[in-house]
């Protein structure tokens, strides 16, 4: 999945979130979802377009989130579960990582600047869940298409 064009370095975060934004059909593609309504569809874009608009401020209360989806805490996590096979805590685990991948693709940022967009506490943690994620540093999945050169 091509979130920003081949050869384009994007120079600054406003620019990324730019091009991100109208690329959000491509992160929701991402998602693996188990039934793909419209209205489940619709209820999984307005809950990547809220986690998104509150990733940068770090941690995601769940209250809040399963309030601002019209829903219970427990049903908000039962309803993501269902649609995609994931918790709340793996799908927004998911969406950092997607979010971090676009943005070692298409920006020069170091790792702790992205850390710090996709919300996450300190890049060591970044790192960790990163390569947990990807089996891949995120220097290394950076630099993954100069190794085959």
């Amino acid at each position: 999945m091509q979130y920003i064009p081949s050869g384009q370095r994007l120079g600054n975060f406003r620019d990324c979130v730019s091009v991100m934004a109208g690329k959000l059909q491509g992160i929701v593609d991402g998602i693996p979802t188990v039934s793909a309504t419209p209205k489940n569809a619709l209820f999984l874009d307005k809950c990547i377009e809220y986690a998104l608009s509150q990733m940068y401020h770090g941690k995601i209360s769940y209250d809040d989130f399963a309030r601002k989806m019209g829903a219970s805490r427990p049903h908000l996590n039962r309803r993501i579960r269902a649609l995609t096979g994931m918790t709340i805590t793996e799908f927004l685990r998911h969406l950092r990582i997607l979010i971090a991948k676009t943005l070692l693709d298409g920006t020069t940022y170091p790792a702790n600047l992205i850390a710090e967009h996709c919300g996450m506490n300190t890049p060591s943690y970044f790192g960790v869940v990163f390569k947990k994620a990807t089996g891949m540093t995120p220097e290394g999945y950076r630099n993954r298409g100069a190794m085959s050169k």
